[in-house]
Formats: C-alpha cells, structure tokens, sequence
C-alpha cells in the first residue's frame, strides 16, 4: 500500500504527536502568508486535533508548538480557540517551571488581546512578555515583545509614543521585523508622517507581492501616497488591496482595505464615497469582533465630512469652504472607480447603489489629512 503524506498527517494527529503538530502548524502559517486561506483553514483543523489529542504530561516538553498555533488561530480569525490554547499553555508552563516559553506564549497572548480590544490586558501582557524575556536574557524575545507592544501602544500612549518604543527594539528575524515594521507603519500613518511609509514599506512591496501581508502593506502605502497628493497611484494602491482582500475573504483585511480607501478618498476629495467605505470598513471590523477598528472606521465617517472645517482651522487665513459643490474630485485627481463616484461598497449585502449625502464640503487648500491630535481608544 502507498504511504502518503495525508496518511503521515492523519498518523500523526490520531497519536497526538507534538513533532506532527507543529510541522503541521508551521505549513499553515506559510500557506496563510502566499494567501491560501482555505487551505490554511485545514491545516489549522488538522494542528488544533492534534494539540487537543494531547494529555498536559505530552504537552508539557512541547509547550512551544501553542504559540504559533495560537498566531494561526488569531489571523484565521479564531479567537476563541486561540485563547483556549494559550491558557493551557501558560497553566502548564507555569505548574511545570517550563519558564523559557512563558514569553512567547504572553507575546501571542498579548496580540489576541489587541485585536478583541483588551487594551489593559494587552499591555499588561506585552510588558510581562517583555520582562520574562530579559530574566532568560533572550534579545530576540524581548525585540518579539516590543512588536507586540508597539502595537497596544499606538491605541493607549499614540503613534508619537510608539514610534519612540519602536525606535530601541530592532528584532534579528524577518517574520518579527515585519510584525513590528507593521505597527510602525501604523503609527508612522497616525503621525502623520507618510513619507516615512513610504521608505519603509519599499522594502515589503513590488508589483508581485501577495498574500496575507500584502493588503496592508499595499492599504498604507495608499494612504501615505494620498497625503503626498499622489491620488491615482493612491486610489490603484487602494484598489489592489481591496482586490487582494476579497481574495483572502477574512473580515479583519477587509476592513484594513476599506478602511485605507477611506483615507484615500478623504484626501483625494472624494468625501461621500468615503463615508460609505468608512461605513464598510466598520461593518467588515464587526465581523471580525476587532472593538477598536471598528471605533476607527466609525469615527472616520463624520471626520471625512468636516475634513474641510479642518483644514481650515489650520489655515485661518482660507476662503470659508465651499458647500454642496458636485466636484467630487481635487485636481490630478482622475474619477477612475465608478464605485467611488456613487457611494456604493462592494462585498457587503445590502451596500450596492447607497446614495452619498446630498451636500458636503471641500477642503479649499485641498490639504485633507487625518488630524495630528487624534488618538485612536
């Protein structure tokens, strides 16, 4: 009889064995990242029996393989199992002195936080990460710490504080500098500093880049080409990032998508479209039970409105904004997507033909950005 890798799989899994676990595990991060998403989900029922076929005796010398499972879990968007798993870990860890994977596991446990919105967990976490990893005097563990920190961060001290955190960790692996290049971008938005986006994302991005990490990449450096006033290279950024979400079909990178579309329209002029994608982003964020994205996306719908009483309180020197004007779009800036012209989002039921709000104003310096004071929590 020929012996097969699924055979190997299923011989694995039925004996509960931790090496098959995590080899299995770590197939389903790779495909998650190339963008494989049902495939992934397979792979990561296939982990998660193996993991629950274990006694706490077989798991106690393996405690290593929950972290990344937990990962899996968190982008999968299974957040329930993910939390099961991380507090079987820690209880083990801590019942048998298994202290040098305590760090790890708080690192997972810590960005699970983030996501479902348990800020003061999330930093308690990230922190306790942080200094069980100088007490094994692990520079890589601390640097993972501080990538998962820099995210609570830009919610709880703003993109300014995270920015200096970032600034003294420098992680040794590509997957850790790229969670943490990932936050800094973020903040770097925040900042409103989007030249340094684009500096840094160079480094992640070429025509070919797929996969899991290519929305967000191609989402920010949307929103920071917009603000540089390069609006069409903006709004195709904008739109091969929502092509490539709805590609993953994972409700969290939807709305990262739409979420930067948002951005874009709002600085490219085109604010009714982009209370509807801010609408969109929001809906995508519920559904993938992310609290703070989902405050973020809402609270850019009644921001892309004011956006020119803003600009004008920067400026008071400007003419009073112009209201109830059809020009929907600043100079340079090419009417390219029929969707955004009439307000509707595809992807979500229900959205398809939504009317834009019959009067709206005009930034006249056509310096639309996102405030320098806003603080996202």
């Amino acid at each position: 009889m020929r012996w097969t890798r699924a055979d190997a799989v299923e011989d694995g899994l039925r004996g509960g064995d931790p090496g098959q676990v995590a080899g299995t595990t770590l197939q389903g991060l790779a495909t998650l990242l190339q963008g494989d998403v049902p495939a992934a989900r397979e792979l990561l029922a296939e982990a998660a029996r193996g993991v629950d076929g274990l006694g706490d005796a077989e798991l106690r010398d393996h405690l290593h393989v929950l972290p990344p499972l937990a990962w899996l879990e968190l982008h999968l968007e299974h957040y329930g199992n993910a939390e099961r798993h991380l507090a079987r870990g820690k209880e083990i860890a801590l019942a048998n002195g298994r202290v040098h994977v305590m760090p790890y596991l708080l690192v997972a446990s810590s960005a699970l936080a983030e996501r479902t919105g348990r800020l003061d967990v999330a930093w308690q976490e990230g922190q306790e990460a942080y200094d069980a990893a100088a007490a094994i005097d692990s520079a890589e563990l601390k640097a993972m710490a501080d990538a998962v920190r820099l995210r609570t961060a830009v919610w709880r001290q703003g993109p300014h504080a995270a920015l200096d955190l970032a600034a003294t960790s420098s992680p040794s692996s590509a997957w850790w500098t790229a969670e943490a290049d990932a936050a800094v971008v973020t903040a770097q938005l925040l900042a409103d500093r989007p030249a340094a986006v684009v500096t840094r994302v160079a480094g992640y991005l070429d025509s070919e880049a797929t996969g899991l990490a290519a929305v967000h990449w191609r989402s920010s450096l949307a929103v920071a080409k917009s603000a540089l006033r390069s609006w069409d290279e903006a709004l195709e950024l904008s739109e091969q990032a929502l092509g490539h979400a709805r590609a993953l079909d994972l409700p969290f990178h939807r709305g990262l998508a739409h979420l930067a579309r948002t951005r874009v329209l709002a600085h490219c002029g085109q604010l009714p479209a982009s209370v509807a994608e801010a609408e969109a982003a929001a809906e995508w964020f519920t559904r993938a039970a992310s609290p703070l994205h989902v405050a973020m996306a809402s609270a850019w719908a009644p921001k892309a409105l004011r956006l020119p009483e803003i600009c004008r309180a920067r400026e008071p020197g400007s003419a009073a904004p112009r209201r109830g004007t059809r020009r929907a779009t600043r100079p340079g800036c090419s009417r390219r997507s029929a969707t955004a012209r009439a307000g509707s989002v595809p992807g979500l039921p229900g959205r398809a033909g939504r009317k834009p709000p019959a009067r709206w104003t005009r930034c006249p310096d056509g310096n639309a950005r996102w405030p320098s004071s806003w603080r996202p929590g």
